[in-house]
C-alpha cells in the first residue's frame, strides 16, 4: 500500500486524542492495521467533497463507514470517520 504521493512527510493525523506526526507516523500506523489488527478492512457508504475558500485555501473532506474483522477476536467492527485534507505544496 503505496499512499506516499498522497501526503506530505510533515503530515498530521489526529485519531480521537492521539497525534501522529510525519509520514513514516502515519503509513506505520495504516500498516499495523491491515497487517496485524484487521481483516476485511472495507470502505462503505463514502462521500467526498472539496471546498475552495477565498484566501486560497483547499480543503477535502470524506466521510465514510470503516468495516473491518478483528484479527484476534473475530469481530466485525463499524467506525463511521471523517477525513480532513489540507491541500498544499510539498
Amino acid at each position: 500500500m503505496d499512499v506516499s504521493g498522497y501526503y506530505a512527510d510533515s503530515v498530521i493525523c489526529k485519531l480521537n486524542n492521539t497525534t501522529f506526526t510525519g509520514y513514516h507516523s502515519l503509513k506505520s500506523g495504516l500498516q499495523a492495521q491491515h497487517d496485524v489488527l484487521y481483516d476485511n478492512i472495507k470502505i462503505d457508504d463514502l462521500y467526498i467533497h472539496t471546498n475552495y475558500f477565498v484566501d486560497g485555501e483547499k480543503w477535502t473532506r470524506a466521510w465514510f463507514n470503516w468495516i473491518a474483522t478483528g484479527k484476534t477476536t473475530g469481530n466485525d467492527y463499524v467506525n463511521r470517520v471523517h477525513f480532513d485534507y489540507k491541500w498544499g505544496n510539498r
